[in-house]
């Protein structure tokens, strides 16, 4: 009964959620944050250095205690009292105060292993210090002493107990560690983890304030290349929440009209735009001192114009919030980015996107967006940057999967709109949404995109607001080609760009190389560039061979 007493007592220290308790100190749920666990190192990226070593320290007690103290009041020690450690580390990884969400484990393993081999444990340590300093990958450092720690146990034969009982337990929990970074090692893999900024400043973040609340907020310099209606939407939230903005335009005429009526006529008529946004034909003067780059061009000018900023960047955070797939390249824009800048150093990019129209944004009506990076920090800065009470911005790190989202919704979307213009009603755009998401499911996840990426904000979500709605350029589109209307016409006479008729083609490409089905776009594709008639390819669609339904 004793023993029972002391392993619920030892899982229930483990399970003290330090980190969330921390976080709600500054009134944040670190569940919600960052990378969504309670450890000390996902502390220190969401609210600063402090904060994170209490928890680290307190962590590294929650595992010390039990092994430490409990076998002084129990006559059953060697065996039990690594049990008590193992209960530590279970309460940890997961603690019922906070639904079973907690930490990846290591600190309070880490605790443990200082109860019974504490020369041990400062090898470990040097070992995960310098591949994080090296690498600034936290979950390589945990990988790496987790799987060497039972190896320099048994060399250093140095542990209060039975060496052979504690290589044992080293082994269990470099065990535990590795499968609770399941996920961490998929993105190793892929070379996709989060790597950590180093915050030189010791206090914690400050929350993102709401519109109206700007005493709290730093004021950043921004640089938004593009002043179409989404670059002039961007430019138009950041200036109002305080940021010194400029934009950057090809057109002298643009500069002049927003100088002097702050409006932008051509692409968000009607809309009034921050007086404090500052326009110029001068990419140098409006790249020159920021801290942020908002590259808000159309998918195929990306290349040009980034490699036209290039000899000007310097280690700013550079945000991506073009939608489409490069047809010369087959690359995502952040991947066009990466190649045109080379081995500029210390420039991160993030990936903007989700279900947003420019015209309601620059309204001030709810908005929710996704913020992409496989930096994390570089993901919060932009989330900081952008969030306010009408703005929401989730931070993500599966950049291939928002990418891939947010530019192959364009293709589904003027297939919805062909159905609409031949009038075929709602139960085939709602077969096209769906069917058309399986297909962006099937595409994206084979070039690296998660499901559940796809399943939210800049998947779903921007698939379902780009079919359904009237203010959709490519649903548009697609309505007048389903009417039958010429679609190049169409395309040539229109002021703005249609990114799915240029994605058509690249997504196609992208379908035939990897030998992925893709018959909604493969549709599209031939009203687009074969000559074949909306009616024609909806004859084709159906006349497929009837199969099961499968998701991706």
């Amino acid at each position: 009964m004793t023993i029972i007493l002391f392993l619920v007592g030892a899982y229930l220290i483990g399970a003290i959620p330090t980190g969330y308790l921390i976080g709600r100190w500054y009134k944040l749920d670190l569940r919600e944050e960052g990378s969504g666990n309670l450890g000390s190192t996902n502390v220190y990226r969401v609210v600063g250095f402090i904060p994170s070593v209490v928890v680290l320290f307190v962590d590294l007690l929650k595992g010390f205690l039990p092994i430490w103290f409990f076998p002084l009041w129990d006559s059953h020690t060697g065996p039990w009292a690594l049990a008590y450690g193992l209960a530590a580390i279970l309460g940890h990884v997961w603690p019922v105060y906070t639904r079973f969400r907690g930490g990846r484990g290591v600190a309070t393993a880490a605790g443990t292993l200082i109860a019974l081999a504490p020369g041990a444990v400062a090898i470990a340590f040097f070992l995960w210090l310098g591949t994080v300093l090296l690498t600034r990958t936290a979950s390589l450092g945990s990988l790496l002493a987790a799987t060497t720690m039972p190896i320099i146990v048994n060399s250093t034969k140095e542990t209060l107990g039975n060496p052979q009982s504690v290589v044992i337990y080293a082994l269990l929990i470099a065990a535990l560690v590795w499968w609770t970074h399941r996920a961490n090692i998929g993105r190793l893999l892929r070379r996709e983890e989060i790597k950590i900024h180093w915050n030189r400043k010791f206090s914690p973040r400050t929350n993102s304030p709401d519109n109206g609340d700007k005493k709290r907020m730093t004021v950043k310099s921004v640089a938004v290349l593009g002043a179409g209606s989404w670059g002039s939407a961007l430019a138009h939230v950041l200036a109002e929440n305080g940021h010194d903005v400029r934009l950057w335009t090809r057109n002298e005429a643009l500069v002049q009209e927003i100088h002097a009526k702050n409006s932008n006529e051509r692409y968000l008529p009607g809309a009034y735009l921050n007086k404090n946004i500052r326009p110029s034909t001068d990419m140098v003067d409006t790249i020159t001192g920021t801290q942020f780059v908002v590259s808000a061009c159309p998918s195929h000018a990306v290349r040009e114009v980034l490699g036209a900023a290039r000899p000007h960047l310097d280690e700013q955070t550079l945000i991506s919030t073009s939608k489409g797939i490069e047809i010369t390249s087959d690359l995502r824009m952040s991947e066009v980015i990466a190649e045109v800048l080379g081995t500029l150093n210390g420039i991160q990019t993030v990936a903007l996107s989700g279900p947003s129209f420019a015209e309601e944004l620059v309204q001030g009506l709810p908005t929710a967006v996704v913020a992409a990076s496989l930096d994390e920090d570089s993901a919060v800065l932009v989330q900081e940057l952008f969030q306010n009470g009408y703005l929401r911005v989730y931070t993500q790190p599966d950049i291939s999967g928002v990418e891939f989202g947010g530019a192959l919704k364009n293709v589904i979307a003027l297939a919805a709109g062909v159905s609409d213009g031949i009038l075929l009603g709602n139960n085939a755009r709602a077969a096209i949404i769906t069917r058309g998401l399986a297909e962006i499911v099937r595409l994206a996840s084979r070039l690296g995109a998660k499901e559940s990426t796809l399943a939210g904000l800049a998947g779903l979500g921007d698939l379902v607001l780009t079919c359904t709605s009237d203010m959709s350029r490519n649903r548009t589109v697609g309505i007048a080609i389903g009417s039958g209307r010429d679609p190049d016409e169409i395309v040539n006479n229109m002021d703005q760009v249609v990114e799915g008729v240029r994605t058509a083609r690249a997504a196609h490409e992208l379908g035939r190389k990897l030998d992925v089905e893709l018959p909604i776009t493969q549709g599209i594709y031939s009203i687009l560039y074969e000559s074949v008639a909306p009616s024609e390819a909806l004859a084709r669609l159906m006349a497929r061979e009837p199969k099961p339904e499968r998701w991706g």
